[in-house]
């Protein structure tokens, strides 16, 4: 599995085991149930650190639908509370067998709905190839003189 599925997965896991409210990662969900989260990734790049050492930042925009978006109610204390939770809900994110943890965050709230964003930094260590051994080596020595 990539690192930014693994990435998905905790993000989506978390958001989920806090709110019990589904998570979608596709926008294309037929039979949505409100409230949600809908997990957009916004950006990722990878840049060389050192030697075979990598640094791979992911952004996500995460969307949150109290209800649907023809319905007109108050939700500004609603979406304020859980946006203060988010803080700390995507603080660390469990990827596997490792946290990961959440940096750059902020909110914005829109035509009733939330957005979440927040940044997750890896390292990744690119496999080098396995160079062969040498298999004998003699060596031959003596003193100068003799």
């Amino acid at each position: 599995m990539t690192v930014i599925n693994k990435v998905i997965k905790g993000i989506s896991k978390r958001l989920y085991d806090c709110t019990k409210y589904p998570v979608y990662v596709d926008k294309k969900t037929n039979n949505v149930h409100f409230p949600c989260f809908f997990l957009r990734v916004s950006d990722t790049s990878r840049n060389r650190i050192v030697g075979e050492r990598y640094l791979q930042t992911h952004t996500f925009d995460i969307w949150y639908l109290p209800n649907e978006a023809d319905e007109i109610k108050d939700v500004m204390n609603e979406l304020h509370e859980l946006a203060e939770n988010l803080y700390f809900i995507l603080e660390y994110i469990e990827c596997e067998d490792f946290l990961i943890r959440g940096s750059d965050m902020s909110y914005r709230i829109t035509d009733g709905s939330l957005h979440f964003f927040v940044t997750y930094e890896v390292f990744l260590l690119k496999e080098k190839k396995q160079e062969e051994f040498m298999e004998n080596l003699e060596v031959k020595g003596r003193i100068n003189g003799e």
